[in-house]
């Protein structure tokens, strides 16, 4: 019967995947513009360069096709963009895409459990057209609305954060206050999930059971627990519907709902049976929900608070409740966590037992009664809000010194799925709820978690990955007992650049905590954005650059043809350039990386007359074994006499998907070709790692060794 009930719910799954992943859309429709004709379906976000927002097509491309897509317009459109407009828009689509490395963010795998697998940008046109003021959305627009009406109180710190807290509007939290969050695990706190859903429904529970205790008439028909069960039930479906109705918030409510059904019903189930209850009907409706971390982060901490509390005395003081729930809740997430997360924050326990309990009785209610108030009286709604305010200044007087604290987190190489079992195993021993003997041995199966997965590589061996970074640079040399980092990828704001995506992740990953030495080639933002986070999050030894006054966090020098040393083995050799004279692409450092005649060229972005400087000087000295294609394919570099001198056997493109440059450009992919050269592309292959060991030559691509069937 188990086994009839996964394949079932397997079929559901798959047969819900392939609605959303099948969009109808021919190749020939992509990445050109098409005029598609729907709705806006969710509030929009305003950044710098563009507008984002969710739109329901009805018609694509002068066909019928229902799609969810994600657009974004950048300009200016011809009217404010609001929820429930319909629109007649000229777009250019393309599939969701992801960066591939080990660590990295799936973006199109978290897109696919929003029910999304098309993105689109909007096209400057006239044929851009508001058709209809309104659609049936009326609950953005209901949101929208309590969002404007908070404008008016915008002059309060901390209104972004009351914002996120009441109405799931969380574009007004700072990348700083985020990061507080953040590093004081206490992030979920902005999730409007169980904690919010749970509060409200208390809220609203205790609140009829004193108002209506003296309607004796009205108790002769319907018990009061049970009407305050209902009501209770009424007020969190409206508080969710107002706050957005993401699917965190949509799971905690399902799983409230179910918790109070069986109350009303009289139904004899188990705490264990209700969450089993709440699963299934959450991945009935939302069967992609297994994808998300926070599905089972969320059902994992009910269970083990369910599992760990389950002969606690309900007469128990409330301060000893408490901290058995942290207690459970930080042991049981530490390696969930640190498995989907790679990293632990070790002011978590602080941080909850102080911010939990003074968020659900002080600042939640004050937010939500402000947040009514509102639309009664701006008066009354300022009063309030002020003092939801200033509860949330004297919370950050705590926060953030936990934050800033040195040590704050934890940041590790993550677990394999084998050590996260022996992991759990460990943490149902060390919380059993039973007086089991020797239960502290529980302690062992945490133990795997903290040994590292040693380097495979041997004396003279190397390994060079070159990271899927779009439209960027950045690759990473490892010998035995050191790493190199050769240029970091772009940065594409204040608070989002590819050091922190992906750079970093993949380093804990591999499970490396410095960086010998870090080379940025030059001072383009494709090769340097990520740089100051990784001065910043990492222990840096050397810093080498063409562009020292643009590092400012670290102590840098010329890289200079001539500089050169050697790792376990492996030597290093900086090529280029001979001058500090600044010319941008052809100043970037050149850098070959060589053992028992196999060696790596990395090239930055010189383009024609560094390489006509480089086959002078070096001549057949250049020939590698691969090289990483200089300035991503440019028809402005890659030589022909270059080339002839290089040889390479694997040429490796980094490069954006669907990039606007249009690289690598088919002049020089026919060159290579020319001189059999095999060609790999990170927009379609992801990571590209290549291993050198002592007369082996592997070559790894990660989208094939790490398929997934929404790529």
């Amino acid at each position: 019967m188990p086994s009839l009930g996964f394949g079932i719910g397997l079929i559901w799954a798959v047969t819900n995947a392939s609605w959303i992943i099948n969009t109808g859309l021919q190749k020939s429709e992509m990445f050109r513009p098409i005029n598609i004709t729907g709705y806006v379906a969710s509030i929009p976000k305003q950044s710098n360069r563009n507008i984002s927002f969710q739109f329901v097509t009805s018609i694509i491309n002068n066909k019928p096709n229902k799609q969810r897509i994600l657009l974004r317009w950048y300009g200016h459109p011809p009217q404010k963009i609001k929820p429930g407009q319909v629109w007649s828009l000229l777009v250019k689509l393309k599939p969701a895409h992801s960066f591939a490395n080990p660590g990295s963010f799936d973006y199109a795998r978290w897109l696919l459990t929003q029910n999304i697998h098309l993105l689109g940008s909007v096209k400057q046109s006239r044929e851009n057209k508001l058709i209809k003021p309104s659609h049936n959305d009326y609950l953005d627009q209901l949101r929208l609305s309590w969002i404007n009406q908070l404008k008016f109180f915008e002059y309060l710190p901390k209104m972004g954060l009351i914002k996120a807290l009441t109405l799931g509007y969380r574009s007004d939290v700072t990348y700083d206050q985020w990061q507080v969050f953040k590093k004081t695990g206490t992030i979920h706190l902005m999730a409007i999930s169980g904690l919010h859903v749970g509060l409200v429904a208390l809220f609203s529970f205790q609140f009829c059971m004193l108002v209506f205790r003296n309607f004796s008439w009205l108790l002769l028909y319907i018990p009061l627990q049970r009407l305050s069960l209902i009501f209770s039930l009424f007020v969190v479906w409206c508080y969710g519907l107002i706050s957005g109705m993401a699917i965190p918030t949509e799971r905690a409510l399902i799983m409230i709902s179910v918790l109070a059904m069986t109350q009303l019903l009289y139904l004899r189930v188990d705490l264990a049976e209700r969450l089993a209850i709440a699963a299934f009907v959450v991945l009935l409706i939302h069967p992609l929900s297994v994808l998300s971390a926070s599905f089972w982060l969320s059902f994992c901490a009910a269970g083990l608070l369910c599992y760990g509390m389950k002969y606690t005395s309900e007469v128990s003081p409330y301060w000893k409740q408490a901290l058995d729930a942290q207690k459970i809740t930080t042991i049981g997430f530490f390696p969930l966590t640190l498995f989907f997360f790679h990293q632990v924050s070790l002011v978590s326990v602080v941080a909850n037992l102080i911010s939990v309990p003074w968020m659900s009785f002080v600042v939640m209610p004050l937010s939500l009664i402000g947040l009514v108030s509102s639309k009664l009286s701006t008066d009354i709604a300022s009063m309030v809000f002020y003092l939801a305010n200033e509860s949330l200044e004297l919370l950050w007087l705590i926060l953030a010194p936990l934050a800033n604290f040195k040590f704050s987190i934890w940041q590790e190489q993550t677990p394999s799925f084998w050590k996260l079992i022996f992991a759990m195993i460990g943490v149902a021993i060390l919380l059993s709820p039973k007086k089991l003997k020797f239960k502290y041995l529980g302690v062992i199966g945490l133990l795997p978690l903290f040994v590292l997965s040693k380097s495979s590589l041997s004396h003279g061996e190397f390994e060079l990955d070159v990271l899927d970074v779009g439209q960027g640079l950045a690759t990473i040399v490892q010998t035995k007992k050191h790493v190199l980092v050769f240029d970091t990828g772009p940065k594409f704001g204040p608070n989002f650049d590819m050091g922190s995506a992906v750079v970093a992740p993949f380093l804990r990953d591999s499970g490396n905590s410095k960086i010998d030495i870090m080379i940025v080639s030059h001072g383009d933002n494709d090769h340097i954005g990520g740089a100051d986070y990784l001065l910043n999050d990492f222990k840096v030894n050397k810093v080498l650059t063409s562009v020292p006054w643009k590092i400012k966090n670290h102590k840098s020098l010329h890289c200079m043809a001539g500089q050169h040393w050697n790792w376990d083995g492996v030597n290093f050799k900086v090529l280029y350039p001979y001058t500090m004279h600044y010319e941008g692409n052809n100043s970037s450092c050149v850098l070959k990386v060589g053992n028992d005649g196999k060696s790596v060229l990395l090239t930055g972005d010189i383009e024609k007359p560094a390489e006509k400087t480089l086959a002078i000087k070096y001549g057949p000295a250049l020939k590698s074994s691969v090289i990483v294609a200089p300035h991503h394919g440019s028809r402005t570099s890659s030589s022909q006499k270059f080339l002839d001198f290089v040889k390479p056997k694997y040429v490796v493109y980094s490069t954006g998907f669907h990039n606007r440059f249009r690289f690598p450009s088919k002049v020089v992919v026919r060159r290579y070709r020319q001189i059999n050269a095999e060609a790999e592309n990170t927009a379609s292959s992801g990571m590209v790692k290549f291993t050198f060991l002592k007369g082996i030559f592997n070559k790894t691509l990660y989208r094939e060794s790490h398929k997934q069937f929404w790529d």
